[in-house]
C-alpha cells in the first residue's frame, strides 16, 4: 500500500517535470506559422515554374517546317481562286544578235492574291533555245518557297528551296537530266556551296525580272 509520504513525493516530482517543459509563447507560434506558409508558396511557386517550363514552346524542325509548307503549296494549288485576282504582265523584245531578221521573245510576269493571306507570284523568261520559269509562294506575305523549272536544248532543270518564318533558307533541293532531253531525275538536297550559290543567283535574277515587268508598261494587263 502506498504511503502518504510516497504520493506526495509523486506529486512534488510530477510538478517539476511539467515546470521544466519549453512553454510556446503566441509570438512563436505566429512565427512558425508564417514559416510554414512561406514554404508553402515557395513549393507552388517551383511548381508553376516547372509547368511554364515546360509549357514553353519548342522550336519547330525543318521537317516540321517542310510540311507546313507542302501544306501551304497544296492550298495555293488547289485553290479555285488561283487565277482570278490577278495581275499579268508581259513584254516582248526583239534580239538581233541570234539571226538577222531578229528573234522575239516574250517574257511574262504575273502576281495573285488568293484566300487565307495566301498569293504567289510567277516569272516566265525566254531566250534562244532555252526557257525558265520561277513561282514565289507566299503566306502572310512572307515567302515559304520558290520552285524553278526550265532548260537549255537538251538540258533540264528544278529548283525547289524552303523557307522558314524568318526568310531563312532551310533546303535546296535540285533535280536534273544528262542534258539527253529526259525528265529530270528525282529532286536531291544541295549540299555544295557553289551550287547552292548559283541557285540563289538564279533565284535573284528572277525576283529581279519579275519586279521590272510588274512595275512596267506591257503587252498584257
Amino acid at each position: 500500500m502506498i504511503s502518504f509520504r510516497s504520493s506526495l513525493l509523486f506529486l512534488l516530482t510530477a510538478g517539476l517535470l511539467l515546470a521544466c517543459q519549453p512553454s510556446t509563447s503566441d509570438e512563436d507560434t505566429q512565427e512558425i506559422n508564417a514559416q510554414e506558409t512561406a514554404d508553402e508558396s515557395t513549393s507552388i511557386e517551383n511548381d508553376t515554374s516547372s509547368e511554364e517550363e515546360d509549357e514553353t514552346p519548342q522550336p519547330q524542325t525543318v521537317a516540321e517546317r517542310i510540311a507546313e509548307i507542302k501544306a501551304l503549296y497544296a492550298k495555293i494549288q488547289s485553290s479555285p481562286n488561283q487565277n482570278k485576282d490577278c495581275t499579268n504582265k508581259s513584254k516582248t523584245v526583239i534580239n538581233y544578235d541570234i539571226i538577222e531578221e531578229g528573234f522575239p521573245m516574250t517574257n511574262k510576269a504575273k502576281s495573285c492574291q488568293l484566300e487565307e493571306n495566301l498569293s504567289y507570284e510567277q516569272v516566265e523568261l525566254n531566250g534562244y533555245e532555252w526557257g525558265e520559269t520561277t513561282s514565289f509562294y507566299y503566306h502572310e506575305g512572307k515567302r515559304f518557297f520558290v520552285f524553278t523549272n526550265g532548260g537549255a536544248e537538251g538540258c533540264g532543270y528544278e529548283y525547289r528551296v524552303y523557307y522558314n518564318p524568318e526568310g531563312e533558307i532551310i533546303r535546296m533541293l535540285m533535280s536534273q537530266n544528262e542534258c539527253d532531253g529526259r525528265e529530270v531525275s528525282a529532286p536531291f538536297e544541295v549540299t555544295k556551296e557553289d551550287q547552292k550559290q548559283e541557285i540563289i543567283r538564279s533565284i535573284t535574277y528572277a525576283e529581279k525580272e519579275l519586279k521590272e515587268l510588274l512595275s512596267a508598261k506591257s503587252d498584257e494587263k
